[in-house]
């Protein structure tokens, strides 16, 4: 917890003030019954009792400022949290789910609101207030040893039943945290492939592979939750008996005349005050420990450094694209999907990458724009290491069109502008340029329909095209676009072809992977991929095609 004190060290200096003075003022109800007891009733003075009232009544009153301040203080540090940690957590999540592994465990950000609400709730008022417990021994010992004696069994016995409910459900908890994240996970999975599941009938199937975790994270919780409401039930009980066992030798201290009747009250009302703090932490030990466990994990969480990233601002690329010795395998037991990739592209240049399915097409269009990174070799652009351009900084001068269209839930406009601020100008000639703008105007609500989850409200044309205008969006100055006809009807070819041929007028770097040969007519240059290994490489204008061959680099047939 050194690490949390570190990071909320002024939210918690503070709550831990106030509570100091909160927990002083919890002593007035206490010290009230011992004057009551031992003066007015001996006095029999009303003006007395009216005057340690109307004090008490005070001190409680600010004792409630108190409290509520430091309830605000404790939801300030929660809000402190969500705004250090979300925006770099979700930018980190985005980021890893475009690796290989295609990990979308959104675990983190659950991570983030259990934390959120752990700051913001109950159980860290218990821990606040958990130090004072010795204060209250002490004062309780003062008032007779035998007193602060059965106090400081009671605490034990509580910090004990605490104790014991952690040992007992950490395990079960831990699996049954396990067991729901993969759950979860699967259903994602499940729903992101909701089209093939329908049609091959697999929701049975798939249901009863999920119950199985599912059931087994319930059944994980009901054994903790079974444990933690026994024993916190047994810290109750427990409670309710010590106060009494207080009372009742009170009284007999009493008796023999070895203390007052207001010391008996006293004691009794601090100890309900001392062991609350303990029942308090056992009721929110689930609570505690889930904060404590997720905690951990964000301190590991890999975040990126924004304002590391943002040291040093490179200037916007002419396109000058260079690979070199480029190897890829998606994990490092697996065997390379791409082997010695080597090529140039001087800007304004255009490559058509074409090869059988399963070469590595896809793999290195992903390379060469940075989504993922070489396992050896380089990707240069302008002389520069791509994974060493600011993504921020990059992203507008380069266009992605992906053979798996992916667009976002929104509106057509928001996703042609890439969900940025919003400039008509902008958008209306990304959708003219990608040929799509009679397309969108004839949408229900024009740039403003929305296009539901994934854009499934949009035929696969529909699509493709939407994608291909927020590619070209802003002008980019390096375009790379991963069979960006696969959808796409005659209309739609055309509008390609003429894309194609403004990006050379205009002189963009451009990549285009495909398997259709009309597109290839288009190209500068022509790069064949086979088994992950470059075939062929070399010119191939419309009109220089039937006079220089394509070069052969090496393995090739």
């Amino acid at each position: 917890m050194r690490d949390l004190i570190r990071v909320f060290r002024r939210f918690l200096l503070v709550g831990a003030s106030f509570s100091i003075a909160l927990n002083i003022i919890l002593l007035v109800p206490s010290l009230y019954m011992l004057q009551v007891f031992d003066r007015v009733l001996v006095s029999r003075s009303i003006e007395t009792l009216w005057l340690l009232s109307i004090i008490a009544a005070i001190w409680l009153c600010a004792g409630l400022v108190i409290d509520v301040l430091r309830q605000r203080v404790l939801a300030h540090a929660a809000a402190h949290l969500d705004a250090r940690h979300s925006v770099p957590l979700l930018e980190t999540l985005l980021s890893t789910a475009a690796d290989p592994q295609r990990r979308m465990d959104v675990a983190q950000l659950r991570d983030l609101a259990t934390m959120r609400s752990f700051l913001a709730g109950p159980a860290v008022l218990a821990l606040f207030d958990a130090p004072w417990i010795a204060i209250y021994l002490l004062v309780i010992g003062l008032f007779h040893p035998i007193l602060g004696v059965i106090a400081a069994v009671a605490a034990l016995l509580l910090v004990a039943a605490a104790w014991l409910a952690n040992r007992l459900s950490a395990d079960s908890l831990s699996r049954s945290q396990e067991a729901g994240a993969k759950a979860s996970a699967f259903v994602q999975a499940g729903l992101r492939a909701a089209d093939v599941v329908k049609a091959h009938g697999m929701a049975g199937g798939l249901a009863r592979v999920w119950f199985d975790d599912h059931d087994k994270a319930i059944g994980e919780a009901r054994v903790a939750a079974r444990v933690t409401a026994t024993l916190g039930g047994a810290a109750r009980t427990l409670r309710q008996l010590l106060q009494i066992v207080m009372l009742g030798v009170g009284a007999w201290l009493v008796i023999d005349l070895n203390a007052s009747a207001g010391v008996t009250i006293a004691a009794t009302i601090l100890l309900g005050r001392m062991l609350a703090p303990l029942e308090s932490i056992a009721a929110n030990w689930k609570t505690i420990t889930e904060a404590r466990l997720a905690w951990q994990r964000l301190r590991s969480a890999p975040i990126a450094n924004r304002s590391a990233q943002r040291e040093f601002e490179l200037p916007m690329p002419d396109g000058k694209l260079e690979v070199s010795g480029l190897f890829f395998a998606p994990s490092p037991t697996a065997q390379p999907t791409l082997r010695n990739v080597t090529f140039t592209l001087e800007p304004g240049e255009i490559m058509a990458i074409i090869g059988p399915s399963g070469s590595g097409k896809s793999t290195l269009s992903r390379l060469i724009t940075g989504i993922w990174k070489p396992t050896s070799g380089s990707v240069r652009l302008d002389g520069i290491e791509l994974s060493n351009w600011n993504r921020e900084a990059l992203g507008p001068h380069i266009g992605y069109c992906p053979q798996d269209v992916q667009l976002i839930t929104g509106t057509v406009a928001q996703n042609i502008a890439r969900f940025g601020e919003i400039e008509s100008d902008r958008v209306l000639d990304a959708a003219r340029l990608a040929g799509c703008h009679d397309l969108v105007a004839r949408l229900p609500d024009d740039y403003r329909t929305q296009i539901g989850e994934g854009g499934g409200l949009l035929s696969g044309g529909q699509r493709q095209r939407v994608a291909l205008a927020r590619a070209l969006y802003g002008n980019p100055r390096y375009v790379v676009l991963d069979e960006p006809n696969a959808n796409l009807d005659s209309d739609g070819e055309r509008a390609l072809e003429q894309v194609i041929l403004t990006l050379r007028e205009r002189k963009v770097t451009t990549i285009i992977v495909t398997q259709r040969m009309e597109i290839v007519e288009f190209a500068d240059k022509v790069l064949m991929l086979r088994d992950g290994l470059v075939e062929r490489i070399g010119k191939k204008r419309a009109e220089e095609a039937s006079s220089k061959p394509l070069q052969v680099v090496g393995g090739g047939s």
